[in-house]
């Protein structure tokens, strides 16, 4: 079922590939009221006192479905909203297909999708670690099944009505519901149908493009495994370096194909990243994010590769074959620029272009977002009456003369040399802010108060950028005794 992250209802493939996504009925619902009294989950053949739910003679597609479920929605005039489960589950559950898969293998539990979560009620921090191949694209998610009863039990409720199913010799449909209780505004596209007198009476769920509802976190920092870390960038001293004779992981042919069967306990796994609509707009002010080493000490030897003839085919879920199958992981991004190679910003390039030039000292990324790959708005502070300092905001040109006020950026950068630590922090200005804090290196909220202090700097003292920022670094290292 891991591939539910790419298929939607209504979108027409041809040979494995889309071939047509119809323009269906775009509509909004605001202040949809989810709760025990107000929505039921019936089949989608179901009959109604003033008809059929789908009626066949509008809306002939799931004729070969009637026993499939939909969760139906009260709205209000008397009209309702049918959303197909699997779609629910979807939307929902839908950012990679490692989550999805998961899901679907009852009995669900915790430590298959994430472990040492630790919460902080008052500053609504939530700190995680997601499970072996569990991707981060799916860290929100988790974060609310995590924090949220009602979510936890929405998930659990997919493979155990999968199971009942199965047990009782029926049709194999899931059954689902919405992981809240609450009011949301939801978008989606679909088709209005009739009952008796009404020419607009069901609004069927084709696609949920987003709903509003909050997550019950401020701010997410997750760690993964399972995955390669993306390849780190030596200089030229590795140049000079003793090659190794070592034989390269086979490429993926150009058309790789999905296909059902097991994969390969031999192959590598590998994630394939898909572009995905911004769900939630409630994780636009709430950062999420993760560590990214991405420069290497200068120890790494030079390899020299050898080729395997490509892969031809992969398969999504746990490998148990020999066959030449490549495991992958459909992971979703919400926008191009996060993905793991994107470049930096443009303020931060020249700070990660300096960085590139160190050699013997460790750089981690620690605010490694889902909003541009490398930095995360700048913490807010707030004086006694509960006014921001401007200092934090700045302004973006959006033509015309006319500007946005948003909050700075700001990247941290964790430096470790021979058991010191420090961590460089960059805010967005001009000139560019930077400055050195030294770190105990082992405490994960440290990072935390790194920010905060950061933030207060600025406002309080703001210092330009120094020119020979790798030789200061490599300076301070060499010369500084850290407590």
């Amino acid at each position: 079922m891991g591939t539910l992250v790419l298929l939607r209802i209504g979108d027409i493939w041809c040979n494995q590939r889309l071939a047509l996504r119809p323009d269906y009925e775009l509509e909004t619902f605001e202040n949809v009221e989810v709760g025990t009294a107000t929505n039921f989950v019936v089949k989608a053949g179901h009959s109604q006192s003033d008809g059929f739910l789908l009626p066949l003679g509008s809306h002939p597609l799931h004729r070969q479905n009637t026993h499939s479920f939909c969760i139906v929605v009260a709205l209000k005039g008397g009209l309702q909203l049918a959303i197909p489960c699997a779609e629910l589950i979807r939307f929902y559950f839908g950012s990679s297909s490692g989550l999805l898969s998961k899901l679907f293998l009852p009995p669900l539990e915790r430590r298959a999708l994430y472990h040492d979560a630790v919460f902080d009620r008052f500053s609504g921090r939530l700190r995680l670690k997601l499970a072996h191949n569990i991707a981060g694209s799916s860290a929100a998610d988790i974060g609310r099944l995590d924090l949220d009863p009602i979510a936890w039990r929405a998930a659990c409720q997919i493979g155990v009505s999968l199971l009942k199913a199965s047990m009782a010799k029926e049709g194999i449909f899931p059954r689902a519901f919405f992981p809240f209780i609450g009011k949301t505004t939801l978008v989606a596209s679909g088709k209005w149908l009739p009952s008796n007198d009404k020419e607009r009476a069901t609004f069927i769920v084709f696609h949920l493009r987003s709903c509003s509802y909050a997550f019950p976190f401020r701010t997410l920092r997750y760690e993964t495994s399972g995955y390669q870390t993306p390849a780190r960038t030596g200089g030229p001293a590795q140049a000079n370096q003793r090659a190794t004779d070592t034989r390269r992981a086979p490429q993926d042919s150009v058309n790789q194909k999905l296909v059902e069967q097991d994969a390969s306990n031999e192959l590598t796994p590998k994630s394939k990243p898909f572009q995905l609509e911004q769900r939630f707009p409630d994780l636009r002010n709430k950062p999420v994010w993760k560590n990214k080493a991405f420069v290497a000490d200068g120890n790494a030897q030079a390899v020299s590769l050898k080729g395997a003839p490509p892969v031809d085919t992969a398969a999504i879920g746990l490998p148990g074959s020999g066959e030449r199958i490549r495991p992958v992981e459909l992971m979703a991004l919400a926008s191009p620029e996060s993905e793991q190679h994107a470049a930096p910003p443009a303020f931060l390039q020249s700070v990660v272009d300096e960085l590139m030039q160190l050699r013997g000292i460790d750089v981690d990324l620690l605010t490694r977002s889902d909003d541009n790959g490398w930095t995360l708005p700048v913490t807010v502070i707030a004086d006694d009456d509960g006014v921001i300092d401007e200092a934090l905001f700045i302004n973006d040109s959006i033509g015309d003369g006319v500007g946005v006020s948003r909050l700075r950026r700001i990247a941290v950068f964790a430096l470790k040399c021979n058991g010191e630590h420090a961590s460089l922090v960059v805010i967005e200005s001009s000139p560019l802010h930077m400055k050195l804090y030294a770190t105990a290196g082992h405490d994960p909220d440290e990072v935390w108060r790194t920010i905060g202090g950061a933030s207060n700097d600025f406002i309080c003292r703001q210092e330009p950028m120094v020119a020979g920022l790798a030789g200061e670094i490599n300076w301070l290292f060499e010369t500084v005794q850290f407590e």
